[in-house]
């Protein structure tokens, strides 16, 4: 269910190369193949949106797809909406107004970017749809603010696991709330993204990161990207150390294998862990 490409996905129908493109520090190497190849080029996905002048002048932009380009990053991925209503100023849907997909296909890992801010009607309607699959895992986490409004609704999906998402100390009563209405109706797999790097001090992100292990959630650090950067990993807060916030996210990605040792003992002085750190 985990296979993303987690690159530029491209396929080619008639003498047209599309390709998909889900990441901005992507972008340089779209450019080079829409460069080094003669078809006709059509390039879309979320990198473009947010800049679309970066290849304006090698391929055409946008557009139909032909395809659905969320399945060429996952075959398995779907989505019943797209945009959010949040307008949260370091996420790519900050100026995507939510919009209800008419014409969608259920699929096990679903990508809306806020399920629950639907209208109701949608999601009854999706849940319904969604209820005949084995298991259901909204990949892209759930709002936990509106959780408890759907939660009883939400127990008629075979759900896989749960994930919520924890970017500021302003969250944390939502937050808990979500994971203990979870927990208590037998959910037993509850995680958490948590955006690091953005303007947390490193000490809120080790408290939201450890408040969530205590109560047996995994935390899934997500590192803050600008919106317009050309390399990954290259932005480092302003209150951290390049170095320190690569040990961080690695220590707090890696609970499965790491829990049993405290941060503070973790080093990062092996070969492979150091070539890990550049990840």
């Amino acid at each position: 269910m985990y296979q993303w490409r987690k690159d530029i996905a491209r396929w080619r129908i008639g003498d047209t190369l599309y390709l998909s493109i889900p990441f901005t520090w992507l972008l340089p190497q779209a450019r080079a193949i829409a460069q080094q190849t003669n078809r006709k080029i059509r390039a879309g996905g979320p990198a473009v949106e947010l800049m679309p002048d970066y290849l304006s002048d090698v391929a055409a932009i946008g557009g139909d797809p032909v395809a659905e380009p969320l399945t060429m990053h996952n075959p398995l991925a779907g989505r019943t909406s797209e945009g959010c209503p949040n307008a949260c100023s370091f996420c790519i849907n900050q100026d995507k107004p939510l919009r209800e997909l008419m014409n969608w296909t259920p699929r096990p890992v679903m990508c809306d970017d806020n399920f629950l801010a639907c209208s109701a009607e949608h999601i009854h309607q999706a849940i319904d749809r969604l209820s005949v699959l084995p298991m259901v895992d909204f990949n892209q986490g759930l709002d936990a603010r509106l959780f408890p409004r759907y939660a009883d609704e939400l127990q008629r999906l075979p759900l896989l696991r749960l994930r919520f998402a924890w970017d500021s100390a302003a969250q944390e009563a939502p937050v808990m709330d979500a994971i203990g209405m979870a927990s208590g109706r037998g959910i037993k797999d509850i995680r958490c993204y948590v955006l690091v790097g953005f303007r947390e001090m490193p000490d809120e992100a080790m408290y939201r990161c450890r408040t969530l292990r205590e109560v047996g959630v995994l935390p899934n650090p997500m590192r803050y990207q600008p919106l317009d950067c050309l390399a990954k990993n290259e932005h480092v807060g302003e209150h951290w150390e390049d170095h320190e916030l690569k040990r961080f996210c690695r220590y707090w990605a890696r609970q499965a294998w790491l829990e049993h040792v405290p941060y503070d003992e973790f080093q990062v002085d092996t070969p492979h862990e150091q070539l890990a750190l550049t990840d």
